[in-house]
């Protein structure tokens, strides 16, 4: 599987030949589509350094955030 860019700012990720999703970036944000669902992802934080995945309504699904200020490892919170 990969992503693959179809126009400016715009990925596919496929397996074979079969769409799995899709997804639009602008900014700090994204509008991703899979298995017919809708979904948003966003950067926030003074620092812009979390990310939090979205449903199509706005319910927060889940949060990423750095585990410490320079670290590589990374919290997940439902």
């Amino acid at each position: 599987m990969n992503w693959t860019k179809i126009a400016e700012s715009e990925f596919q990720l496929k397996q074979n030949e079969t769409l799995l999703a899709t997804m639009k970036i602008r900014g700090g944000k994204a509008d991703c589509q899979t298995g017919g669902r809708n979904f948003k992802i966003r950067t926030k934080g003074f620092w812009g350094n979390q990310i939090e995945f979205a449903d199509a309504q706005g319910q927060i699904l889940t949060t990423i955030k750095p585990a410490g200020w320079f670290g590589s490892r990374w919290q997940f919170r439902l």
